[in-house]
């Protein structure tokens, strides 16, 4: 495992930012209808380690090619189905920040950030 995936949440002093995963929010008698439904069926966080959720709503705008297996509305489905299966009670959701240089470098060559520089 890289630093990177073990010091996600601590980057500095504090935590990423808790987002909420609703772009539109869900009316309040639908939300508790969910929470409902998921205390029902016996969701709950797991004990021992964490799960998470990671996302950034403006990915969502983001087309990534024709020949690209991920498209808008995949990355929809994914939000939807969390928030239909009240899953979003049972992990913690972050907002995505933006890689610094060093923690691309963990994971990509340098010629190749070097190639992607000159286009940003």
């Amino acid at each position: 495992m890289t630093s990177i995936v073990k010091s996600w949440e601590g980057r500095g002093s504090a935590p990423a930012p808790i987002f909420d995963i609703r772009s539109t929010p869900i009316p309040s008698k639908i939300d508790a209808l969910i929470q409902k439904s998921a205390l029902e069926s016996g969701l709950e966080r797991p004990n021992g380690y964490n799960v998470s959720f990671h996302y950034n709503s403006n990915v969502e705008f983001h087309h990534f090619g024709r020949a690209h297996p991920m498209k808008p509305w995949r990355l929809q489905l994914t939000k939807q189905l969390v928030l239909s299966f009240g899953l979003q009670y049972t992990m913690d959701l972050y907002d995505t920040q933006p890689a610094t240089y060093d923690e691309l470098a963990e994971f990509h060559e340098e010629d190749y950030l070097n190639y992607l520089s000159r286009y940003i």
